[in-house]
């Protein structure tokens, strides 16, 4: 029922109501909806682009006078509508006094799925018109009455936070060189570094309720939470991150100022803002998940809102509420897209989020009541802007947000283990405004696969390694993530989002059948194809956690490998197909075990040679595993490091220090890497805010 102009994020007047009440009219009428798709971006494509059917084609006993004033209504142009209610109900009015065609048939039409027209129909539709706009007007909806620009500095300034008094925004910018913790006053219109002592990472600022601190997230004094006077000053450690924890995604500040919660992969904690020993509050009960983050405590201190984000990148995230001694978990959306960061409204009845449901990431809010459930469906603040953080200000009536920019390019360079390899090394095979989370060389050594967003939806795409005769091999509705070659190079296997949860595809590149391998309730996923071609390795959560399974390239039913408690995932075959690599955090930190095909115990291989480690390929001759990894903490340092299959020990190949691109997966054919970069730039904006009643 979202009229043209709000989803093309114009600002909306009265006729945009007009124009969604000509659409309950055409479906009361025809009993079908005029414009239709399989999820969100579908609808609001045929809003912005296709008419619906004739109604007097879906019902021929509907007089043409009724269609011309619901098509009038729905004009896609609202200067084409009527201008006002006033005016429709007029034209409904004269429609009913007039005298009713005779009958074409003698079929009566059931008032539970058609109307009754003539006289007693016009008399329906205006009581009900009365009553539509009547209730329209009692639903408080936020709508954005102007937006500015905040920031103009080069690089990347997300995560704002307002002061309780709105006067200023903190945020994270990379200007100086490094993220850094800046102040910008927003009337006077200047910044300052709060943090340009350190050297490292100081990120995801969170200002106090008294408006007094300001705790942020840094890799300072070994990393942790820290928290320093607003008008800058030393900062104290509240809470050390330990190898079992993790890293830290985001904090929030309990309304009296005396917690902060904040989030590690495994669930959410609250620690003393005065420090102290954290407690845990809540463990994920969905077992396996990527991580959990960005929690946000409701004005009332009864619920905290939070994340758990369901794969990595583009990939699907849930919006959960829960009372802040883990009790009463609620899920607020379903997860079928990327749906993270929220706000709480200053009166708890609102949550702000971003969500890419609509195809690019944009603000969307949805009515809860004090329970932290929602009460109706979604509805989107902004349209095509992609929006990377928000913040709320305390009175409500201003929404910060990091606009944002995310790239994915893919880049090859040499295979050369004698020296230390750099960016300029490096050479770009494709660069554009894509998001990509795997780059998979063929086994024949001559074409490139990966999944992108370039074209709105995730779908699977092929090329040359030089980046030439690009084209979709992928284009249904659904996402589709992480291709794998079969070993003649002329299928592919996937997953997809396509039956409601991710299962394992398979498709010929040269076009034809997709063929789902496996179905269950169950998260599959990561798929890869073993050397002989006759088995797919691939993740699941069957058991609760992730495990490794293999399934028959016919399908069928697959078989478990590993049976740990913890996650097991990123499994790759060996060249000989006997072994499988794959990571896991049994040991408290990701390490590399090897396993036979068969089945069997795992054999650890690395010893604490990173703090996070994903392989991506065997050496030819099986000596060698290539892994992206890191040993620092922070969301910095990843690398391309080989790590001997003999001994587990590990050497460093290259060193991206000092750029703004961050090392995503990567690929060979035995001469060159062929490796993801990911940048992200952006700068704040503030969108002033009216609610409506």
């Amino acid at each position: 029922y979202m009229s043209p102009e709000q989803a093309r994020g114009e600002e909306a007047d009265h006729r945009a109501d007009i124009w969604s009440f000509g659409v309950v009219l055409y479906e009361m009428i025809s009993g079908e909806l005029p414009f239709k798709g399989d999820y969100e971006q579908a609808v609001l494509y045929a809003i912005l682009n296709e008419d619906p059917e004739s109604l007097t084609g879906l019902r021929p006993e509907a007089p043409s006078e009724l269609e011309r004033i619901v098509n009038k209504a729905m004009a896609r142009s609202r200067d084409d509508r009527y201008q006002n209610i006033d005016e429709m109900l007029v034209a409904l009015k004269s429609f009913g006094e007039k005298p009713p065609a005779p009958p074409m048939s003698q079929t009566r039409l059931k008032i539970s799925s058609k109307l009754l027209f003539g006289g007693f129909s016009a008399a329906f539709l205006l009581l009900f018109a009365g009553g539509y706009f009547y209730f329209q007007q009692g639903a408080p909806e936020p709508r954005i009455l102007r937006t500015l620009p905040v920031t103009t500095a080069p690089g990347l300034e997300e995560n704002p936070t307002w002061s309780p008094d709105g006067t200023r925004i903190a945020y994270t910018s990379d200007q100086s060189g490094n993220p850094d913790i800046w102040v910008r006053q927003i009337s006077a219109g200047q910044s300052a570094n709060l943090t340009g002592d350190n050297k490292g990472n100081d990120s995801d600022p969170a200002w106090s309720p008294d408006g007094d601190w300001l705790a942020f997230v840094s890799d300072r004094e070994g990393g942790g939470i820290f928290v320093m006077p607003a008008l800058g000053g030393i900062p104290r450690q509240v809470f050390a991150p330990t190898e079992a924890s993790g890293f830290i995604a985001k904090i929030g500040w309990s309304p009296d100022g005396a917690k902060i919660a904040f989030a590690v992969p495994s669930g959410l904690y609250v620690v003393p803002a005065g420090g102290g020993e954290p407690a845990q509050l809540f463990l994920s009960p969905t077992k396996g998940l990527w991580v959990v983050s960005k929690p946000a405590w409701s004005p009332d201190g009864e619920r905290i809102a939070y994340t758990e984000v369901m794969g990595t990148g583009v990939s699907t995230a849930k919006i959960w509420t829960v009372q802040p001694d883990g009790t009463d978990p609620l899920a607020v959306t379903e997860g079928k897209t990327f749906d993270h960061n929220p706000v709480w409204s200053p009166d708890g009845k609102q949550l702000f989020f971003i969500s890419d449901r609509g195809g690019i990431s944009d603000v969307w809010w949805l009515p809860v009541n004090a329970s932290g459930q929602a009460t109706a469906s979604p509805k989107p603040l902004t349209a095509g802007v992609g929006v990377g953080s928000i913040a709320l200000s305390a009175d409500g009536a201003k929404l910060a947000y990091s606009k944002l920019i995310e790239r994915s390019s893919i880049w090859s360079m040499p295979i050369e283990p004698n020296r230390l390899l750099g960016l300029e090394d490096a050479q770009v095979v494709s660069s554009e405004n894509q998001l990509i989370e795997r780059v998979v060389v063929s086994p024949d050594g001559e074409w490139l696969a990966f999944d992108s967003n370039r074209s709105g939806n995730m779908d699977i795409w092929m090329m040359r390694k030089d980046g030439s005769e690009l084209r979709p091999v992928t284009t249904d509705k659904a996402h589709d993530w992480w291709p794998s070659w079969s070993p003649d190079s002329k299928q592919i296997v996937f997953h997809s989002l396509r039956s409601g949860n991710r299962d394992i595809y398979v498709k010929p590149v040269a076009g034809g059948a997709v063929t789902q391998l496996t179905s269950h309730p169950a998260k599959d996923w990561s798929p890869v194809w073993s050397p002989d071609g006759e088995e797919i390795a691939f993740g699941s959560h069957r058991q609760g956690n992730e495990d490794v399974w293999v399934v028959s390239r016919k399908g069928g039913e697959p078989r478990q490998l590993t049976r740990h408690g913890t996650d097991d995932n990123g499994v790759i075959w060996s060249p000989e197909g006997r072994r499988l690599v794959f990571r896991s955090n049994r040991t408290g930190r990701y390490e590399l075990f090897l396993i036979p095909a068969e089945g069997g115990e795992p054999v650890q291989l690395t010893h604490g040679a990173a703090i996070n480690i994903y392989p991506s390929f065997w050496s030819a001759d099986g000596s060698a595993i290539y892994a992206r990894a890191r040993r620092g903490s922070g969301g910095a340092g990843f690398n391309i490091w080989s790590v001997s299959v003999a001994d587990g020990s590990t050497r460093q190949l290259t060193d991206f220090k000092g750029s703004s691109k961050q090392l995503g997966l990567l690929s060979s054919d035995g001469q060159r890497f062929y490796l993801l970069l990911h940048e992200r730039v952006g700068d704040l904006w503030v969108a002033e805010l009216l609610t409506e009643d």
